[in-house]
This record gives structure tokens, C-alpha cells and sequence, in this order.
């Protein structure tokens, strides 16, 4: 029999921490677009260069939480299938006994 306590915790905290990432990535690359629309002098190419920077670290920080949101819908979706598979079980289980009752 399997455990009735989920497998996983709630993943909607890190769902909402990407959503954030993804903001924070969308503003600055209006920031590069506005500072890259014009010339830029050297103190915009290093705002640009900041910019770029930060895009690139929320990116590869967000594959590993995808990468965790993706296992733990896997051990979820494992853990449902098992807790149908028992519902079914129990269900014939019952349909017998009521089937023996009735004989």
C-alpha cells in the first residue's frame, strides 16, 4: 500500500521564484534595447554588459528549478497512478464481496 502523504511538496513557491526570473530577464532586456537604440558611450556598454549579466545568471539558475519542477511532477504523477491502481484494486475488492453477499 502506498503512502497517503504526497511525494513532493508544494512546487508553486519556485513556480512563482521563476516567474520573477522571467520578469527580472524581460526588464532587462528592455534596459539593453533602450541603452543599444542610440550609440552607446562607455558607461552604457557597461550598464549593457550588467544587463546581459544578470539575464544570463537568472537563465541558468532557472533550468535547475525547472529541472526540480520537472522531477516532482514525475514522482506525482507516479505516486497518482499508484493511488488509482489501488482505488481500481479496492473497487473489485468490493464489487466481489458485495457479489458474495448477494449469493
Amino acid at each position: 500500500m502506498t503512502s497517503r502523504e504526497e511525494p513532493v511538496g508544494n512546487t508553486c513557491p519556485t513556480i512563482d521564484d521563476l516567474i520573477e526570473k522571467v520578469k527580472e530577464s524581460i526588464r532587462a532586456a528592455v534596459e539593453i534595447n533602450h541603452l543599444v537604440s542610440n550609440e552607446p558611450n562607455e558607461e552604457e556598454l557597461g550598464q549593457i554588459r550588467y544587463a546581459a549579466d544578470e539575464i544570463e545568471n537568472v537563465l541558468f539558475h532557472a533550468e535547475d528549478q525547472l529541472e526540480e519542477i520537472r522531477d516532482a511532477n514525475t514522482q506525482l504523477r507516479y505516486w497518482g497512478l499508484e493511488l488509482a491502481d489501488e482505488l481500481d484494486s479496492a473497487e473489485k475488492y468490493i464489487y466481489e464481496l458485495e457479489n458474495k453477499l448477494d449469493e
